[in-house]
This record gives structure tokens, sequence and C-alpha cells, in this order.
């Protein structure tokens, strides 16, 4: 059976790949303006959560240089999973929490 920190983390990848489309389509089409906020699908881990994050393209960039770091609305973090690595009043970032080392 599935974990939870398994399922956590197929949903993250299934929503990061949505968002990574959105941008790729942008891309393409020439559309937006340096600085300007995009609509991106909130990364954190809760089911059913189709909430829209405020992002602009370069903090999305910054977000994505680091695989393991997922931007979600302020107040989504999924506590005993992941950590916030920085926010601020429109998302945070979040890193999925490691275990303990054995």
């Amino acid at each position: 059976m599935e974990s939870r920190e398994e399922r956590l983390a197929r949903y993250h990848l299934l929503v990061r790949e949505a968002n990574e489309e959105i941008r790729r389509i942008r891309t393409t089409l020439g559309v937006g303006s340096p600085g300007e906020q995009l609509v991106f699908v909130c990364e954190c881990g809760t089911r059913g959560c189709a909430e829209v994050v405020h992002v602009t393209a370069e903090e999305y960039a910054e977000v994505r240089a680091n695989p393991a770091h997922f931007v979600v609305m302020v107040g989504h973090a999924v506590g005993e999973i992941e950590q916030i690595v920085r926010s601020n009043a429109r998302f945070s970032v979040v890193k999925k929490a490691t275990g303990p080392e054995p």
C-alpha cells in the first residue's frame, strides 16, 4: 500500500507538470511581461486543492531551480511532511521534509 508521503510526492509531481505546461504555453505564445503575476495551481499536498497561487515567471523559475521545492498558498504547507523555506503575502515555498536518519 502506498504511504502518505508517496501519495504526496506523486501529487506534487502531477501538479508541477500542470504548472510547467502552463508556463510552457505562455512562453510559446509569448504572453505576459517580466514581473507580471501568473496564475499557477497550488502545489500543496492537500487532496483536491485547486486553489491558485499568483507568482511571477521569475519567482516560479527560482522555485523550480531546486527540484525539491514547491510553491503553495500561504497556510497550505503540510506540517509533518513539508518545511517552509520562505514565504511572502502571496505564496510559500516548501520542501519535502526528510525523515529521521536510520
